[in-house]
């Protein structure tokens, strides 16, 4: 299994990897947030044997980037436990989630978190109109207020997300 983590930066001395890793034990887990890198971490990206890492075959990747809907950069403002996508702010590197996701072996289940902070909503919408959610076998998401996602009605966008994706939907809740 590949383990997907959009949104994993440590907050309040939660690290939603050891959460992931504790739950799938996956073979591989990709990490990313634009507010931290491997760097921030107190454990190296390939975790040692122990009860919580049952193997050294697991791999953990983490980057400093954002997951979006196309590759570049995209403004972001990031204070305190969270940040959001913001054209007024700071310019990050960014990804294109489907992009990621179509890359990834074939011959592997997917399961994909998202705590994007109000981009769960660009994000989902994408791997939708890309087909992408048909490659996901699970996709957790912590849904954020509305205000929050870029241009949106959250609340109606949420209820159309969840009539059209091809994958298991859960709330991913702390």
């Amino acid at each position: 299994m590949i383990v997907i983590d959009i949104g994993c930066a440590k907050y309040g001395g939660d690290f939603s990897i050891e959460r992931l890793l504790e739950e799938f034990r996956p073979e591989v887990l990709y990490g990313f947030d634009p507010m931290q890198g491997p760097d921030e971490y107190p454990w190296p990206p390939n975790p040692p044997d122990g009860p919580m890492f049952p193997t050294k075959a697991m791999r953990t990747y983490i980057e400093k980037k954002a997951a979006w809907t196309y590759d570049g950069e995209i403004g972001f403002s990031g204070s305190g436990l969270g940040g959001h996508i913001d054209p007024d702010g700071e310019n990050v590197p960014c990804f294109d989630l489907a992009g990621f996701i179509r890359s990834l072996p074939s011959d592997h289940e997917i399961a994909l978190k998202i705590d994007a902070e109000g981009a769960e909503y660009d994000l989902l919408e994408h791997l939708i109109a890309t087909r992408t959610d048909e490659l996901l076998k699970l996709a957790w998401v912590e849904w954020h207020p509305k205000g929050q996602a870029v241009n949106s009605r959250p609340d109606k966008r949420r209820d159309l997300i969840e009539e059209r994706i091809e994958c298991d939907l859960h709330q991913w809740n702390w």
